[in-house]
């Protein structure tokens, strides 16, 4: 059996917006509820697509829209790829 990739993506994207919003993520928050801007979207979506090679539209929109546990499964399901 395999272990979960998941918690390892969440807690990469935890540490990498903690580092830019200056306060702790749970796994429930949208970074765009938590004052992230489009810079630092920018920022970590150019994060995300150096470790994950996701297009930096893609991930500026997940992180506009959806909870970090839900931008790590899409990060999971891209490294399983």
């Amino acid at each position: 059996m395999t272990q979960d990739p998941l918690p390892e993506q969440l807690a990469w994207l935890q540490h990498v917006l903690a580092e830019r919003l200056d306060m702790e993520i749970q796994a429930g928050d949208r970074p765009w509820d938590l004052g992230l801007d489009s810079i630092d979207a920018v920022a970590v979506g150019g994060e995300i697509q150096r470790h994950y090679g996701i297009p930096l539209r893609v991930s500026w929109e997940w992180l506009m829209t959806l909870t970090a546990e839900k931008i790590a499964a899409q990060l999971a399901s891209a490294s399983a790829d």
